[in-house]
């Protein structure tokens, strides 16, 4: 079966850029799915978005973001801690044997969500990248923001399966350590 890649960091840290350098790179001849925990409840964001639209009020992208933000924590407060979570490991269990990337690990349910698809015996590969502030900020720009949803997973507080190859990264990484990690699995 095909690794789960799941990277996690701040705004800035270098998911994205990492995601698609494994795609670009690595990943080349693979068939691989991009999908996020967020991508299960984007589509409650669109249909609102259209609605206010069909309004007269047009959402903007940060207006955008934060909605999906308030949809997000609407579900996880109000309904089920893991709803969002439960969704996207049934999700990527539907897939079938594809690489699967998900560049917004973001709290300890996606974390455990994780862990649930390693014990079931999928190798996961999870990126912790970690970046300084100053670091995201001169990336980012005018689009830094706070982190105000990030939340700093931690290897020590879990035991992970087997299965499970949690890879911390820095800010000064290059693609020879990351295709040393993918031997095993291509």
């Amino acid at each position: 079966m095909k690794p789960v890649i799941a990277l996690h960091g701040p705004c800035g840290s270098g998911k994205s850029f990492l995601a698609e350098t494994i795609n670009k790179t690595i990943l080349l001849k693979e068939e691989v799915a991009f999908l996020n925990i967020k991508d299960m409840f984007l589509h409650l964001a669109k249909h609102l978005a259209l609605d206010f639209d069909n309004m007269g009020y047009p959402l903007s992208e940060a207006d955008m973001k934060h909605l999906c933000l308030l949809i997000g924590k609407f579900g996880e407060e109000r309904l089920h801690k893991d709803i969002w979570t439960t969704q996207w490991v049934n999700k990527v269990s539907q897939l079938g044997d594809v690489w699967v990337i998900n560049d917004g690990i973001r709290t300890e349910m996606n974390l455990e969500g994780l862990i649930k698809i390693a014990k079931a015996g999928r190798p996961v590969i999870f990126f912790k990248l970690n970046a300084s502030e100053s670091v995201r900020r001169a990336r980012l720009g005018p689009k830094y923001r706070e982190n105000d949803v990030f939340t700093s997973l931690e290897k020590s507080a879990h035991k992970l399966p087997p299965q499970f190859n949690w890879v911390e990264l820095h800010e000064d990484w290059n693609i020879s350590d990351i295709k040393g990690i993918f031997e095993e699995y291509l």
